[in-house]
């Protein structure tokens, strides 16, 4: 469990940048037992209601071979805090998994208009379930902004950060209020005063500057 966690943004890109160095595509593709783990792991502190949320980044280059279960774990996964961020790479036809994720294609992964409009979508069911929330989120990154940086031309970094967490404050909203958990109450910072600026301050005061 204390593997699954990193502190702050650094740690986010240190796991990230090693998980790379020993990751190796797999095929088939299948989403559902990756998104079933996440699951189990958001549970455990949803049995407590606690204060935390959790979101997990699917990095693919085509469509899942197991769909059916992928929209079913979503299904299972919508009353935990849990989020589920697709992020298409490559030239691949993502149309059967925005259809199976109920996503109507806009630039950026929005939906209906333009990627800056707010998603009017109905929730992914089942014959036999409805999703309690939406917690997906779909961007293909042929469809962002490209940028050159030191001679070679990819998608922009900050364009993809910007449209795959444009809806997250929206869905981490919706968890806490679904389960009407209240937000901590505010904290008083302490200010650490900088010794050197204020001698400084008061040099430049004692000798009338």
């Amino acid at each position: 469990m204390r593997e699954l966690e990193v502190h702050g943004v650094n740690g986010i890109l240190s796991s990230y940048e090693a998980t790379l160095k020993r990751m190796t595509p797999s095929e088939p593709r299948r989403f559902a037992q990756v998104i079933a783990q996440a699951s189990r792991l958001a549970s455990e502190y949803h049995k407590f209601l606690e204060h935390k949320y959790f979101v997990l980044v699917v990095l693919t280059n085509g469509v899942s071979d197991d769909m059916d279960q992928v929209v079913s774990e979503i299904i299972r996964a919508s009353s935990l805090p849990l989020s589920v961020l697709f992020v298409g790479i490559g030239d691949a036809d993502f149309g059967p998994l925005k259809s199976a994720l109920n996503i109507q294609g806009s630039k950026c992964g929005g939906w209906g208009g333009s990627s800056n409009s707010n998603p009017v979508r109905s929730m992914l069911r089942t014959a036999r379930t409805i999703a309690s929330r939406d917690m997906v989120r779909f961007v293909a990154t042929r469809d962002l902004p490209f940028s050159s940086m030191g001679g070679s031309s990819s998608f922009d970094q900050e364009a993809l950060a910007q449209a795959l967490l444009q809806e997250l404050p929206r869905q981490v909203c919706s968890y806490f209020a679904c389960h009407k958990i209240q937000p901590h109450p505010p904290r008083r910072v302490a200010v650490k005063e900088d010794r050197s600026s204020s001698l400084a301050t008061s040099l430049s005061l004692s000798s009338g500057l």
